[in-house]
């Protein structure tokens, strides 16, 4: 393109080329300059400086990387955009593989997301630009889904927190209600329905509203505590002997009852047998106990 706007001629375009040439390009000239002399440079054509130019600075090795580099590329997590710049730079080093319009379409599609390759394929584009065009409609439409979907989340987690915040705002209004009642005259507290809490009663004079240590009663006056009666005192109580005399003449009627439904029992017998006489006696049980040989009658009663 240089050549064609400055009208380069044939013979200046290796003398013209070799003056933009800077850093590793500049000194590697420099060294064919002098290996070759200037005369055999200014005689050079163009064809043959690009294949000097190509073995050095454009090997084989790294054209190849750059084939394999194209063969391996797909968008992921690129925009469309930035995947077709890449797509655009590396195909000019493989261009033996997508040689037709139709190849280079191909190719340009496979490398898309699933989600935009499927769009595309439908629009069945015939240029490589249709193909780039579709994939960008798509994208745009994807990323206008998403915004929607993320508005429609926003919008439902602000109607389930404000849900939310009154449900707790009632409980505590409630609790607050609750708490705000009367106190129980009983125990002091505020609660529903019926205390169920005893009052509590003095042990020394028997009334409640004040506990045995803040009782008015003298401490020398001492009460029952079965009665609360100020003339004696628990042990000395006559409703507490006459209810233990009651339980006692139950217990020794019962015992008087059964003694008398009882049958006598015959006083037990113990007999003297040889041990010969016990073996060929059948009613007999011989044994030892304590190194001592017992022989028991089945039908003999020990008492």
């Amino acid at each position: 393109m240089v050549f064609k706007v400055s009208k380069c001629a044939e013979e200046d375009k290796v003398t013209y080329a070799a003056s933009m040439m800077k850093s590793e390009a500049l000194f590697w000239w420099e060294i064919i300059t002098n290996l070759r002399g200037e005369e055999a440079v200014a005689r050079m054509s163009w064809d043959e400086f690009k294949v000097l130019f190509n073995e050095k600075l454009c090997p084989r090795t790294a054209v190849k990387q750059l084939e394999e580099e194209f063969l391996r590329l797909e968008q992921g997590s690129l925009t469309v955009r930035e995947y077709t710049t890449s797509f655009t730079e590396k195909v000019r080093f493989s261009e033996h593989y997508v040689f037709t319009e139709e190849r280079r379409v191909e190719r340009f599609i496979w490398g898309l997301k699933a989600s935009i390759r499927e769009f595309v394929l439908t629009m069945k584009p015939t240029t490589f630009q249709e193909a780039v065009n579709a994939a960008e409609v798509r994208e745009k439409e994807m990323v206008r889904q998403e915004s929607e979907r993320g508005q429609l989340k926003r919008k439902w987690e602000a109607s389930n927190n404000e849900a939310r915040r009154q449900k707790v705002g009632n409980s505590e209004r409630k609790v607050c209600q609750e708490q705000s009642g009367k106190p129980c005259p009983k125990c002091n507290l505020v609660h529903r329905g019926e205390c169920l809490v005893k009052p509590r009663v003095c042990y020394r004079c028997g009334k409640a509203g004040h506990l045995s240590q803040d009782c008015r009663m003298e401490r020398r006056e001492r009460l029952c505590y079965i009665c609360k009666s100020p003339n004696h005192v628990q042990a000395d109580c006559p409703q507490r002997k006459k209810d233990v005399t009651a339980i006692q003449g139950e217990s020794i009627g019962g015992k008087g009852e059964e003694r008398q439904q009882e049958a006598p029992r015959p006083k037990g017998r113990v007999f003297q047998m040889a041990a010969a006489e016990a073996e060929e006696t059948p009613d007999v049980v011989t044994g030892t106990f304590s190194s001592i040989s017992v022989v028991i009658n089945p039908y003999m009663e020990l008492t």
